[in-house]
């Protein structure tokens, strides 16, 4: 059986976006932020959905857009 792969860093190699198969990037998308393309970075409805989520008594997850985890790892909280 062959090795497909390790998830150290050091057997990770970086790839431009254009060497990235449409369908993958597709599915990324739907997989992350189905309504990507429906938003301009926020989306209030599923933000609604996460703050419903939290004061029912579930998890609350699931509110932020891929825009929004971008912006989070570019600008992290000082703690």
């Amino acid at each position: 059986m062959k090795e497909l792969g390790k998830y150290y860093s050091e057997n990770r190699t970086n790839v431009r976006f254009a060497q990235l198969d449409t369908d993958l990037v597709n599915a990324l998308i739907a997989t992350e932020d189905a309504r990507f393309y429906e938003h301009s970075g926020v989306d209030i409805k599923a933000l609604l959905r996460a703050v419903v989520g939290v004061f029912g008594g579930g998890s609350g997850g699931g509110g932020s857009t891929i825009t929004q985890q971008l912006a989070k790892m570019m600008y992290p909280r000082g703690e």
